[in-house]
């Protein structure tokens, strides 16, 4: 189904408008079905009912594999059932952040949905999810200009914490808490990224009109700083627009939190944290 997905995405990127009909090689009704769950708003039926040994029985059959993928679908936008998962892998206790415009706007498109309001958020407390313009010059750091001021910015405000006693958190509670899921001791003393994600905050909504999931002038960003490791995002679809819901990774230590946003935005924050995008429930 790779293929059918990949050229309904074009053609939706010319046009979202523009209905689909994929064709080609359809021998069945469970072929119907699949090509209509994939995306496209018709499927072929001409040389799998001419090759058919009954073609009568074949057109019954797929008459109702169109009849189950329009029940299907019409499930799908009543209830929040579309989910597809990616992950982005963070850098060591550097900020990096991390474009998702393309993966929002594919699961947007594949979720089916043409209006309606797309959440980005993160469930970890240490992240944020911002909009922001490209800035198109670079920093020697790697970074584009704008996401390098806001580091500077916050490291001036509240500065990276680099020895014990920095900050009142972690206290010993916390730090024996952190010992008892996994958490080493350096790992904790992460108070910066904290304090920097409660003020920056972690949500943005954005408005999906015609599967559009970023504004003209920006991007969705992912940004996080801590330890290398793959933060884990799945989507879940509703009618009235697209959840990308953040998912830990097996074997990692829980954690609480929560993030989300708009436009082009700029996830940043401690890198043990996901991303999504998703609508009110």
């Amino acid at each position: 189904m790779a293929y059918v997905r990949d050229s309904i995405k074009v053609i939706k990127e010319i046009d979202p408008n523009i209905m689909v009909e994929q064709a080609a090689g359809i021998t069945c009704g469970q072929e119907v079905y699949d090509f209509i769950m994939a995306g496209s708003e018709a499927a072929g039926a001409a040389s799998g009912i001419m090759n058919a040994a009954d073609p009568i029985a074949m057109i019954d059959e797929m008459i109702a594999a169109t009849r189950r993928a329009a029940d299907d679908l019409k499930n799908r936008r009543a209830d929040m059932v579309y989910r597809e998962s990616l992950k982005l892998q963070s850098r060591d206790r550097a900020v990096s952040f991390h474009d998702v415009t393309e993966q929002v706007k594919e699961i947007t498109a594949k979720s089916g949905m043409k209006n309606g309001i797309c959440v980005v958020y993160s469930h970890h407390t240490t992240c944020s999810v911002i909009t922001q313009e490209c800035a198109f010059d670079m920093s020697m750091t790697g970074l584009e200009t704008l996401q390098q001021d806001l580091v500077n910015v916050f490291e001036e405000w509240i500065p990276t914490c680099r020895y014990e006693g920095m900050y009142l958190h972690p206290g010993r509670k916390a730090l024996d808490f952190a010992e008892s899921v996994g958490e080493d001791n350096f790992g904790c003393h992460n108070t910066d990224a904290h304090l920097r994600s409660s003020i920056i905050g972690r949500n943005v909504t954005i408005v999906m009109e015609s599967c559009a999931a970023s504004s003209a002038a920006g991007s969705v960003y992912f940004a996080s700083r801590s330890r290398p490791r793959c933060d884990g995002l799945f989507a879940e679809g509703r009618r009235d627009g697209l959840r990308l819901a953040w998912r830990q990774d097996e074997g990692a230590a829980p954690h609480r939190g929560h993030l989300q946003s708009q436009g082009r935005v700029d996830h940043y924050g401690d890198g043990e944290s996901g991303v999504a995008a998703g609508a009110p429930s």
